[in-house]
C-alpha cells in the first residue's frame, strides 16, 4: 500500500464544511443566515454585524482524539520485555485551574477539568498518554467602552505524550516527589453569546500545540495505592479567527488531586514483595 493511497482518508479525517455567516438586520432587528438565503458566504468584521459560525467537522472531534490516542499509545507502549521488569501507572483526578491568558481576556477565570493518564516503563521512569477535557468552562465577560456587549466560553480538550519520574526508592509503594511534563493537542470550542441571550455562535478551533510541566507528592493509600497531589502550568498559543477573534496565549495553571494504581512486574514485583511491609 502506497502512502498516497491514504490521502483520501486523510482529507475525509481532516476536511472542514466552510463557514456559515450570520447578519444582524436594523431593519427587522434579527439575525439571519446569509448562506441560507443564497447569499454567498464570506468574512467582515465583528464590527459590522456579521459574525462566522463554527466550522463542523466530518469526523468528530472524540473519533479523531481516539484516534490521536491509539497513535500515541502505540508509541509509548512499553515493550513486552519492560514490562516483565518494570511497572505500569494508571491515573485519574481533577483538577481546579486558572486562566493566564492574554488580551483581551486579561482577567483570570476559574475553571473545573477531569482527566485520566496511562504510562508505562522503566522502574523509575514512564512514558505514557494524557487526557484532559473541561466540566465547568472559562468564561469571559467581553467589553466596549467598559459597556458589556457579551461573553466567550472556551471549551477545551487535551490528549498529548507524557513523561513522568518519581524520586522515591521505591516509587510504587512510598511516599515520593513526582515530576512530570509532556506536549500534546488542544481542542477548543468557543461560544460567544450576546447579552440578551438571543444570539449564540460557537466555533470550533483547528487543533492546536500546548506543552506542560509540574510536580508534587504522591502518597501511599493502600497496596500500589497512590494519592496524588500536584501543580501543573501548561502554555498554548491559540491561533485567530478571522475577522472575529484575535490569536492569544491560551496558558492557565491548574491544582490537581488524583489516584493511581501501580502495576509492577518481574524482579521489580518480587523485590517489593520482598522487602517492603504494607500496612
Amino acid at each position: 500500500m502506497k502512502l498516497w493511497h491514504c490521502k483520501p482518508a486523510f482529507h475525509y479525517l481532516f476536511h472542514w464544511h466552510p463557514y456559515h455567516v450570520w447578519t444582524y438586520s436594523s431593519t427587522t432587528c434579527n439575525w439571519r443566515d446569509d448562506a441560507a438565503v443564497g447569499k454567498p458566504m464570506a468574512y467582515q468584521p465583528i464590527f459590522d454585524g456579521v459574525y462566522p459560525t463554527n466550522r463542523v467537522p466530518r469526523f468528530s472531534i472524540c473519533s479523531k482524539f481516539w484516534l490521536l490516542a491509539c497513535i500515541l499509545l502505540f508509541v509509548a507502549w512499553p515493550s513486552e520485555e519492560s514490562l516483565r521488569a518494570q511497572q505500569l501507572i494508571v491515573e485519574a483526578g481533577s483538577s481546579i485551574s486558572s486562566t493566564r491568558y492574554e488580551a483581551p481576556y486579561q482577567q483570570s477565570s476559574r475553571f473545573f477539568n477531569v482527566g485520566a493518564s496511562v504510562a508505562g516503563g522503566w522502574h523509575k521512569c514512564q512514558v505514557g498518554i494524557k487526557y484532559e477535557r473541561s466540566i465547568i468552562h472559562p468564561t469571559f465577560t467581553l467589553e466596549v467602552n467598559q459597556v458589556p456587549f457579551g461573553k466567550d466560553r472556551f471549551e477545551d480538550q487535551f490528549v498529548g505524550l507524557l513523561i513522568r519520574t518519581k524520586l522515591a526508592r521505591y516509587p510504587a509503594a512510598r511516599t515520593g516527589l513526582v515530576l512530570k511534563g509532556g506536549a500534546g493537542l488542544h481542542q477548543t470550542t468557543l461560544t460567544f453569546n450576546d447579552p440578551s441571550g438571543t444570539l449564540s455562535i460557537s466555533h470550533q478551533y483547528d487543533p492546536y500545540l500546548g506543552v506542560f510541566a509540574g510536580g508534587g507528592l504522591s502518597f501511599p493509600i493502600g497496596r500500589y495505592l497512590m494519592l496524588e497531589a500536584a501543580y501543573e502550568y501548561h502554555y498554548a498559543h491559540r491561533p485567530d479567527i478571522a475577522n472575529f477573534r484575535q490569536a492569544h496565549r491560551a496558558s492557565y495553571q491548574s491544582f490537581q488531586l488524583g489516584i493511581s494504581y501501580n502495576m509492577v512486574f518481574g524482579k521489580t514485583k518480587q523485590r517489593y514483595n520482598d522487602i517492603i511491609k504494607f500496612k
